[in-house]
């Protein structure tokens, strides 16, 4: 059973379903697997599965620049404040806006962990898509494209109001098998594709993997 007829199962026929995209963690997730995903194939492919009402789409940037000091943003109103090439999220948000996705886009600020030497982004971007979650209405299936462990809470809380929730990202079993398979390749030089926690994995009622999903919504670069 292919990934397609697998989702017309898990989606009942008369389902309400409700797309929510967590974009921070499903970039990551896409780009190490040299995944891109075409926005309008991935609108397509679900609506003709399932009775879609909405598909959120979470983002937060930073170096921008805007009119005020707000932390939502409005895309049309952005400045970008590098003179670089515009970054990945720009053409896909800009789309997006005015192709029936709601598109929530949050002021980020970078930090650094002290002990590694690393850079985080402080946002409030998974309060948003929390409140959004508690205030959907009329809806029966949740699609939540997310790599984060933190929003195990969130799909707890939807199946406590009767909502199933379906977890689309990358399993560490099926990296592990396309490697084997040499349909992945992993070297010094790439590092292992980031994968969703079994913690999340285990809190969701079904579980779609990227890999299995590629051939109906991603861009052929061939």
């Amino acid at each position: 059973m292919n990934v397609r007829d697998r989702l017309e199962v898990i989606i009942k026929e008369f389902d309400r379903v409700a797309i929510l995209i967590d974009s921070h963690t499903t970039h990551s997730a896409t780009r190490s697997i040299e995944m891109k995903i075409d926005w309008h194939k991935f609108q397509t492919f679900f609506t003709e599965i399932g009775r879609i009402r909405c598909i959120n789409y979470y983002l937060t940037v930073t170096n921008v620049e805007v009119d005020n000091n707000e932390c939502d943003l409005d895309i049309d109103k952005m400045k970008l404040s590098s003179e670089d090439k515009q970054p990945w999220w720009y053409s896909v948000v800009k789309w997006m806006s005015y192709n029936n996705f709601n598109v929530t886009l949050k002021r980020g600020r970078e930090f650094e962990f002290s002990d590694t030497n690393t850079t985080g982004i402080k946002t409030s971007i998974d309060m948003s898509i929390a409140l959004d979650s508690m205030n959907l209405i009329n809806v029966d299936h949740v699609i939540f494209v997310t790599g984060n462990t933190e929003h195990t809470e969130i799909v707890k809380a939807l199946q406590s109001k009767g909502i199933i929730v379906t977890i689309i990202g990358n399993s560490h079993k099926r990296i592990q098998t396309a490697i084997e398979h040499k349909q992945l390749n992993i070297g010094e030089d790439r590092p292992y594709p980031f994968t969703v926690s079994k913690r999340l994995i285990k809190a969701s009622n079904y579980f779609i993997d990227l890999l299995d999903l590629a051939q109906f919504i991603g861009i052929d670069d061939k």
